[in-house]
């Protein structure tokens, strides 16, 4: 069987962007909680970098107890970050933006499990399946990135 081509690439950050609990909402008595889970990837093309930054937001009754976002910064390797670009556009596969996910959503479970209150003591994000999260490959413009990149 024929090994595929990895995609050569570091994990060079772990930030908690926004971390909160709300006890006046807890309901101790109910064991259960919705997970809701919004998701941005950005990259920083002079660097080749892609940030994974999901904003996980854990409620009962429709009312948080836990929100955390948090990202993971990822440099890929240069040749296969130019071997992406066509034109004025980046595409990342899927497949790649899946695995950087798996590896933020772990990092997010560490977070949470540190900084998580003693009221909160059995609480733990479960597993997630990440293939209903990310359903195509990833189009990012270079030149809008540019811009944004200059602004900061």
């Amino acid at each position: 069987m024929k090994k595929q081509n990895a995609v050569q690439f570091q994990f060079v950050d772990i930030k908690t962007e926004d971390y909160a609990t709300f006890k006046d909402n807890f309901l101790p008595k109910v064991k259960s909680f919705d997970l809701s889970i919004d998701l941005d990837v950005k990259i920083k093309s002079t660097q080749f970098l892609v940030g994974i930054f999901p904003k996980f937001t854990f409620s009962q009754q429709h009312l948080p107890v836990l929100q955390l976002l948090c990202s993971c910064h990822f440099k890929l390797e240069k040749d296969y970050w130019n071997a992406q670009i066509k034109g004025d556009k980046l595409t990342l596969s899927k497949d790649l933006i899946s695995h950087l996910l798996v590896l933020t959503i772990g990092t997010a479970r560490g977070i949470i499990h540190e900084k998580k209150p003693n009221w909160l003591d059995t609480f733990i994000l479960p597993t997630l399946d990440v293939s209903d999260m990310i359903h195509e490959d990833m189009v990012f413009n270079l030149s809008t990135q540019k811009e944004e990149e200059e602004e900061e």
